[in-house]
């Protein structure tokens, strides 16, 4: 017997997994079994909650077919009272009942009365019949509810499902696929491949930290497919916001590694030895965690190429474009290169200050924009909600209209920094 809270990932194997799954009623919560589609009640639970509880363990993201119930039992018994009064009177095979906890309140009791007398199954169907009524009822009240907090972060339609497309794109990317493992190069992390697309990554020696955030000493399992992650809950899915990958980066860009390069340009059209000089700035606020700018000004990156003439020809140049033109140039001769052209690199460095501040100022004005716009709609919710409800209070409001001006400030005070620069050399091929 296995506990179900330790349930190997045999279970959720599309190949040579187990076909059956029998469990108590600890089966119902905690474990997700989306990759099955046949549910066998063989004792239901008396409370709806509970019932809606097994169910979602089955009906949740990742399944792919309609749920099939069956409830097994004797005629005129108790058990079969049970599920009539759930199918007939809440309807609670066949969609969700938020208000089946309300009416087992009401009901609860004289439910209980039938199912512990079998024999009064012909005023069962009265009783199945109000309870129908009754959930009606409150469904109705229930449709006919507004929640501007729900309406000011809800949204539908073509936008909705332009942002499931977006999302379907980034699953399919392959190129967070190259960036994390090359990250966990870098890192020093160690990689194996299970196979069904799945990783174990454990942590080495030679890492370049102690100790990597979410990498246990046991090693990790780590895939990029988002099916396989909803079907075995100890896998790791890993997407550009997964703390793993934002911990790498900032593992990488907050130390000296990879902070200044030389490199060669490759360019027939360019006279030999001409300097450009690639500039990454970095827009950000300081400010107190509690007011949470990141949500308005995340720490922004803004590229910058100028030529020796001073003009950001960024825009003109894709990076992409540009790295597929450059070798790398040995450490002996980059040092030598840079202290020929220290004086010339310094004037890059300035041109590139003042080609950067113009876009710093409109990603700010942005960041203030969109804060002002967000928190004056919630000052405004809950003005309207102090309007009806005694227990929103007025220090409440005062404290968010204190964080708005807060932010707006903060915001107005936000800088830039230079993050990490290379210079280019061109020569002849």
């Amino acid at each position: 017997m296995l506990n179900v809270t330790k349930l190997p990932p045999i279970f959720a194997q599309q190949e040579e997994g187990a076909q059956v799954l029998i469990s108590s009623s600890i089966g119902s919560e905690g474990r997700n079994f989306q990759f099955a589609k046949d549910l066998v009640l063989f004792n239901l639970p008396d409370n709806p909650d509970l019932l809606e509880q097994s169910i979602g363990r089955l009906d949740r993201i990742g399944q792919k077919n309609d749920i099939q119930i069956y409830v097994p039992c004797f005629n005129l018994s108790a058990q079969q009272m049970l599920a009539e009064w759930y199918h007939k009177g809440l309807n609670a095979f066949e969609e969700t009942c938020p208000m089946g906890t309300a009416i087992f309140r009401e009901l609860g009791e004289e439910l209980q009365q039938f199912l512990q007398k079998p024999e009064l199954s012909a005023q069962f169907d009265d009783f199945v019949a109000k309870t129908y009524k009754r959930q009606q009822y409150l469904k109705a009240e229930l449709e006919k509810g507004q929640d501007r907090l729900l309406e000011l972060n809800s949204n539908g339609g073509e936008a909705a499902q332009q942002l499931a497309n977006d999302i379907a794109k980034e699953d399919n990317n392959p190129q967070l696929v190259n960036f994390a493992l090359s990250l966990f190069d870098v890192i020093g992390v160690e990689q194996e491949d299970l196979g069904e697309q799945s990783i174990v990554i454990s942590p080495t020696g030679h890492m370049l930290v102690p100790d990597f955030p979410g990498l246990s000493e046991d090693g990790t399992t780590i895939t990029f497919n988002r099916e396989l992650a909803l079907m075995r809950e100890e896998v790791e899915f890993l997407t550009w916001d997964h703390p793993m990958i934002r911990n790498g980066i900032d593992l990488i860009t907050s130390g000296d590694i990879g902070k200044s390069a030389i490199s060669l340009l490759v360019n027939n059209k360019l006279p030999a030895g001409t300097l450009l000089l690639e500039a990454l700035y970095v827009v950000e606020a300081q400010a107190p965690k509690g007011l949470n700018l990141t949500r308005f000004l995340p720490p922004t990156p803004i590229r910058v190429l100028v030529d020796n003439k001073g003009n950001n020809i960024a825009p003109q140049v894709s990076f992409a474009g540009l790295e597929r033109q450059l070798k790398p140039v040995n450490k002996q001769m980059a040092n030598k290169i840079a202290k020929m052209a220290r004086a010339d690199i310094e004037k890059l460095i300035k041109a590139s200050e003042k080609a950067v501040e113009p876009q710093v100022q409109q990603v700010i004005e942005t960041a203030k924009f969109e804060a002002n716009s967000k928190l004056k709609a919630e000052l405004h919710r809950l003005e309207s909600l102090k309007m009806v409800n005694k227990n929103i209070r007025a220090d409440e409001v005062e404290a968010l209209e204190q964080q708005l001006n807060a932010s707006l400030a903060q915001l107005e005070t936000a800088n830039y920094r230079l993050d990490s620069l290379r210079v280019i050399v061109s020569n002849k091929a």
